[in-house]
């Protein structure tokens, strides 16, 4: 298993256009600074009326193939 953490931080406006279906991907960077595109479904438990806000894990197998998204500290948020 791998782990990968990041912060994301995005506003109202950008949240937005994932749920238009404008924007399908969130390109995110990690504390190591490795870039990694996750599909922005992954992240809509964790939308609140503000936007995408905090600090994240994200968890793969060793083939890097997606296990778990979560938020580190705080709550889950909610969808809007």
């Amino acid at each position: 298993m791998k782990t990968y953490d990041f912060t994301a931080d995005f506003d109202e406006e950008q949240i937005r256009l994932i749920y238009s279906g404008a924007a399908r991907n969130i390109m995110v960077t990690t504390t190591e600074g490795l870039r990694i595109e996750l599909p922005a479904m992954r992240f809509r438990s964790f939308v609140t009326r503000d936007g995408l806000h905090g600090s994240f894990r994200l968890v793969t197998d060793d083939s890097n193939r997606f296990i778990d998204l979560e938020r580190l500290g705080g709550d889950s948020g909610y969808v809007v």
